[in-house]
């Protein structure tokens, strides 16, 4: 994640790689960490109740751990929905600011733009 804020700011990014892509593994990675810290605590469980196999362990290490997967998961679930899933319609410009856009569409096309 950090490589790609450091693309993206750099203009480094290929553009075929998309943003929701990034995302989507970063959720997936949540899920995957939460995972495997459940089936660690589900190990940490059976073979603590065998006494040939005594397991020593900080107790709240897994806790932590699940803590802090399960509020990533949020964060990047959040920016998933929010971004690429629930996209909201952009909202139409004021005709003050449509004029002055569309006089920058015809600039950038290489028109003359109308003066009022």
């Amino acid at each position: 994640m950090y490589t790609y804020y450091t693309a993206k700011s750099i203009d480094a990014w290929p553009r075929t790689v998309s943003p929701a892509f990034i995302t989507v593994l970063q959720t997936t990675q949540m899920v995957g960490g939460l995972a495997c810290v459940a089936a660690h605590q589900y190990y940490l469980q059976v073979a603590s109740q065998q006494p040939d196999r005594p397991c020593y362990r900080a107790e709240t290490a897994p806790l932590f751990s699940e803590v802090t997967y399960a509020s990533f998961l949020v964060l990047f679930g959040r920016i998933l929905l929010k971004r690429f899933i629930r996209q909201k319609p952009r909202a139409q410009a004021a005709p003050a600011e449509s004029a002055e856009s569309a006089d920058a569409a015809t600039a950038s096309q290489g028109e003359r733009p109308k003066v009022a």
